[in-house]
């Protein structure tokens, strides 16, 4: 029953992933569900993370993104970021300048949670798990 609720008309599997086309070569771009939508644009989470890393001088999946839902009817775009050891001046400095960076590469703004080194969930592969962030942000177990 769950395999026939994931095949499409055409035959094929609606893995939730999102993908185009180029030179006969299937190029994966994302996942349906982490996409973010907000005021109206679709903006990939990996690319508010990528303005982080390089901000912050961060490596890559130290900082994680996603939305959750706003009673305004806007998402807000959250931004957890492994912090390290560092003092509350210069996670005041780093917080600006993420938000410099994301605003300047994407026109939005987010709002920055500091996390511990390591706390950032991630798949059984190594990758980022975002929905598992969302759910442990919404749980409050991060900030």
């Amino acid at each position: 029953e769950r395999t026939t609720d994931i095949l499409r008309p055409d035959g094929f599997m609606d893995t939730g992933d999102l993908g185009y086309m180029r030179r006969g070569q299937l190029v994966v771009t994302g996942r349906v569900k982490d996409l973010i939508l907000f005021r109206g644009r679709n903006i990939w989470p990996e690319d508010i993370e990528w303005a982080a890393e390089r901000a912050a001088s961060l490596n890559h999946g130290e900082s994680i993104a996603f939305s959750i839902d706003n009673p305004s009817g806007d998402d807000t775009v959250i931004l957890l970021v492994q912090a390290g050891r560092r003092g509350e001046d210069d996670l005041s400095t780093l917080e600006d300048r993420i938000h410099q960076a994301v605003s300047q590469a994407l026109g939005i703004s987010c709002i920055i949670v500091f996390v511990a080194p390591g706390s950032l969930p991630k798949t059984s592969s190594g990758k980022l798990a975002r929905t598992s962030a969302k759910n442990r942000y919404r749980e409050g177990q991060y900030g």
